[in-house]
């Protein structure tokens, strides 16, 4: 006959009811605690990996996203630069604090107030220069959380073309563009269009592109992209007949104009071809920045 078990008494039921709430409230615990840490501490960029228009202000993204808004007087907000010694920009108690701030960044570096009330720290550099390039850190601490996030700025030069149309020949000009290019004429269909291509270096590696497309046809279109490891821009050029009746078309003809002295050679736009209206369009991304 075997033994008769021992049922538990009451007291050790308590204990393990016991033992199992404070388990459950220590996970419930640990769980709100991630979650408000999360939240509070959230410091973040919009572009982690932004492009600098050389000579530009561009500006780089840091906000803590926090609820309620952080107050100025316990906000510090500190911007550094990897291999630079001293900050790029500091906000102490309320105040800038530029003690210790790099030559490099002296009168080029800024942030908004009335933005840093609302949890956005982010930097506005002034004129840009290619040794700005590399990778910044944004350290937030406010009363109401704090973090860090690290951007990395890559620098360059880029501007939209400008159209001529001169004797059938589609030239177009873009002043800026670092590092060196490369070009592509294509009409509508996606057809690849061959065209002769200068580029002239203005200083700093900046170059000078010119481009053009040679007897090309009245009533066409066609799309000019200029790219380079950074940035890429797009532009469409139309050539429409005008619907005069000057000329031969852009044939080379010529006309006399009214009220012209008999025997004096006739106008011609220098540029543009008689019969022949250009319109171009470009789009080139640019960086825009909220500050003034």
């Amino acid at each position: 006959m075997g033994l008769p078990q021992k049922s538990p008494s009451g007291n050790e039921s308590e204990e393990v009811l016991l033992i199992l709430i404070l388990l459950f409230a220590l996970i419930i615990i640990i769980i709100l605690a991630f979650t408000f840490t999360g939240r509070l501490s959230s410091v973040l960029s919009f572009d982690e990996s932004p492009v600098a228009n050389l000579g530009e202000n561009h500006l780089l993204s840091c906000f803590l996203t926090s609820d309620p808004a952080p107050a100025l007087s316990r906000t510090t907000v500190t911007w550094t630069k990897r291999g630079v010694s001293g900050v790029v920009f500091r906000f102490q108690n309320g105040a800038v604090t530029l003690q210790n701030q790099s030559p490099q960044f002296k009168g080029r570096a800024a942030l908004s107030r009335d933005e840093l009330r609302t949890g956005n720290a982010s930097l506005l550099l002034s004129a840009v220069r290619s040794q700005d390039r590399g990778h910044y850190t944004c350290i937030v601490s406010s009363s109401t959380g704090g973090g860090a996030v690290t951007v990395e700025l890559r620098t360059g030069a880029f501007s939209a073309p400008s159209f001529t149309l001169s004797k059938k020949n589609l030239t177009a000009v873009a002043e800026r563009w670092f590092p060196e290019p490369r070009v592509t004429w294509t009409d509508l269909s996606d057809t690849v269009l061959t065209g002769t291509t200068s580029l002239r270096s203005t200083g700093a590696g900046v170059y000078r592109l010119e481009t053009t497309l040679t007897s090309i046809n009245s009533s066409s279109t066609f799309i000019l992209k200029i790219e380079n490891d950074l940035k890429i821009s797009v532009s469409q050029a139309t050539i429409v007949s005008d619907g005069a009746t000057r000329g031969g078309g852009g044939d080379g003809g010529t006309t006399q104009g009214p009220g012209l002295p008999h025997g004096l050679p006739p106008h011609r736009p220098p540029e543009t071809p008689i019969g022949l209206a250009l319109s171009a369009v470009s789009n080139v991304p640019l960086e825009t920045s909220f500050f003034v």
